[in-house]
C-alpha cells in the first residue's frame, strides 16, 4: 500500500526552509510559506508551457525573493 501524505508534513518543511533562509538573511523578510508554495506552483506552470524556458522566469522569481 502506497503513503499518502495529507501535505502537512510538507507544509512544516516550507515553513522551515523560509525560517531557515530568513536567519540566514537569504530570503526577504516579508515572505512566508504561502508565499514560497504559491512560487513552487507557478513556477512548475511556467515549466509545463515553457519546457525550454522556464529557466529564466525562475531566476527572475528566485530573485524577487532574495533579502537584499
Amino acid at each position: 500500500m502506497a503513503h499518502r501524505s495529507d501535505g502537512s508534513e510538507v507544509n512544516r518543511l516550507i515553513v522551515r526552509l523560509v525560517e531557515r533562509a530568513q536567519r540566514a538573511g537569504s530570503l526577504r523578510a516579508d515572505v512566508g510559506p504561502t508565499d514560497l508554495a504559491f512560487f513552487m506552483m507557478a513556477n512548475s506552470r511556467v515549466a509545463e508551457a515553457a519546457p525550454g524556458r522556464w529557466h529564466r522566469h525562475f531566476t527572475l522569481s528566485l530573485d524577487a525573493l532574495r533579502a537584499r
